[in-house]
């Protein structure tokens, strides 16, 4: 089955006996390790900093909240602890910050722009928005910073030894206040509210400039534009969007490059990029149901992005093609790569309630996923209609060793079990299947059963039963008595095939009239 719908099957066995039954769920997918965890709710966004431009290992995290930024750092016990950094704005949430070249760190706020000494923290530049207005959302590289302000305008700012060092640059809204410098390059007004931008370099994510970097707008649309000029080179719609880009990232795989955009609903839109910026046709496939972040992240010097929602995702390419796998944990909000001596090659995963520092297990490694019954699992089938799984399960009691048998419902993304239909005494389940039958548009579940009597060798009764699953519950909309038991049943042309004892027959499903 293809239970997210990425394109990427998954196996769903019935595994086990007696209590000790189980459903595994087999895939390829990621894993992450579990290295430090610390309780911290309210995460808006993490980012991990380094000392300066020739440090090898990062050094400090920065984690965001709604009016607060806090800097946490390894301490000497190889523990995430608080540390203090004179040049960051503490009591304002952070949009994006990073090291830049020349040895400095940029924050973006809502009131601007701040770059500080990555070593002193001390505050070297900045750039505050004109006419009162302020940041809503920003992006930046080691050398290029993007603003949207409010209202649909786009500042680009040079940061750092790009823009020279210069103790005043005389540009509104720059302010040098020692030796290091921000730079306006270009303003541009889109039209419409900015919603999210990127200005990762396509050839590198970690390279020191981009030539391109794309808008999400609040008109349901993406757009690539030039840097440093802010020149409109190509844009395409969010076909059938209804919520706004949350995250629009500039990636590359395999040497081909893609515009990512994820939505506040948990859609996500993928676009080729030609080399010169054109877009083409974009696809479109859901991730989850909250909204999408997007960051790069480097795996065995590959590149990967790492899709943060209610259902992370991680993505990659293999021949050319994307590939979507799941990660074995419920919820990533906020990820950033976190490269530090204690925890070499980790991530930082913020969650709704927790921030946790983890290692990626290898990419294409399988992993197998155990839900636990209590009995024993012995036939299942899938209905993507209902979107649930109905297994047939074994109970014995621990006392009587008498045994039951039961139809149960599961949900096919939590495996919950949503409902139990219990069968009659003696009588034993032996095949299930989900079908459709002819003129009659709905989606049914169908059980074949035998009636196991000790002096009979060949069962002499079983039934057929068409059950319908609703609203998390199991209806039983018809029966069937049958001369022997239902070991394997089949749909065929609309019809339904039955092998019952020795014998193969065939039903036809005929709607009743009404009474």
């Amino acid at each position: 089955v293809d239970l997210d719908r990425h394109g990427q099957g998954q196996v769903v066995t019935c595994s086990g006996v007696h209590k000790d039954g189980s459903l595994r769920v087999v895939r390829n997918g990621i894993g992450i390790h579990e290295q430090a965890t610390v309780e911290l709710p309210g995460v808006k966004g993490c980012w991990s900093l380094r000392t300066g431009d020739d440090a090898v290992s990062d050094t400090y995290l920065v984690v965001t909240f709604i009016g607060e930024t806090r800097v946490l750092a390894i301490n000497a016990e190889d523990e995430l602890d608080e540390t203090a950094f004179d040049g960051f704005s503490a009591e304002e949430q952070t949009l994006v910050t990073c090291n830049v070249d020349g040895g400095y760190m940029l924050q973006v706020t809502a009131s601007g722009a701040r770059l500080v000494d990555a070593n002193t923290g001390a505050l070297r530049a900045t750039w505050v928005p004109p006419d009162g207005a302020s940041v809503s959302v920003a992006a930046a590289n080691r050398t290029q910073v993007l603003l949207a302000t409010t209202g649909g305008t786009l500042v680009s700012l040079a940061a750092g030894s790009a823009a020279g060092d210069a103790m005043d640059t005389g540009e509104p809204g720059v302010h040098a206040v020692a030796s290091g410098s921000l730079r306006v390059l270009a303003t541009v007004e889109l039209g419409h509210e900015i919603a999210c931008l990127d200005c990762s370099p396509l050839s590198d994510p970690g390279a020191q400039s981009a030539s391109l970097c794309a808008v999400g707008l609040w008109s349901m649309e993406v757009c690539v534009l030039s840097l440093p000029d802010l020149r409109r080179v190509s844009s395409a719609p969010l076909a059938a969007a209804e919520v706004i880009p949350r995250a629009v990232l500039l990636c590359a795989f395999e040497g081909v490059s893609y515009l990512l955009a994820g939505l506040g609903d948990g859609q996500l839109f993928t676009f080729a990029v030609n080399d010169d910026g054109a877009l083409g046709d974009g696809k479109r496939l859901s991730l989850g149901t909250q909204p999408i972040t997007l960051r790069t992240f480097r795996n065995k010097n590959t590149t990967h992005v790492f899709a943060g929602s209610d259902r992370p995702t991680v993505i990659y390419s293999s021949n050319r093609k994307l590939i979507y796998s799941s990660v074995n944990l419920r919820e990533v909000l906020h990820m950033c790569p976190f490269n530090c001596d204690a925890f070499p090659d980790s991530l930082a995963l913020a969650s709704e309630g927790d921030l946790t520092i983890g290692g990626i297990d290898d990419i294409q490694k399988l992993h197998i996923r155990s839900v636990p019954l209590g009995e024993q699992p012995r036939r299942i089938a899938h209905q993507p209609a209902s979107r649930t799984f109905a297994v047939l399960t074994q109970a014995e009691h621990p006392e009587t060793h008498e045994e039951t048998f039961f139809v149960r419902l599961f949900d096919e993304v939590t495996f919950e079990t949503l409902c139990k239909f219990r069968l009659d005494p003696r009588e034993c389940d032996s095949s299930i299947i989900s079908c459709v039958f002819a003129e009659d548009s709905a989606e049914y579940y169908v059980v074949g059963t035998a009636f196991s009597v000790p002096e009979e060798v060949e069962p002499s009764r079983g039934r057929i039963l068409v059950l319908k699953a609703e609203e998390g519950r199991l209806t039983l909309v018809a029966e069937k008595e049958t001369k022997g038991a239902v070991y394997n049943l089949n749909a065929f042309n609309g019809k339904l095939l039955a092998g019952i004892n020795s014998k193969v027959q065939l039903f036809k499903w005929l709607a009743r009239g009404s009474g």
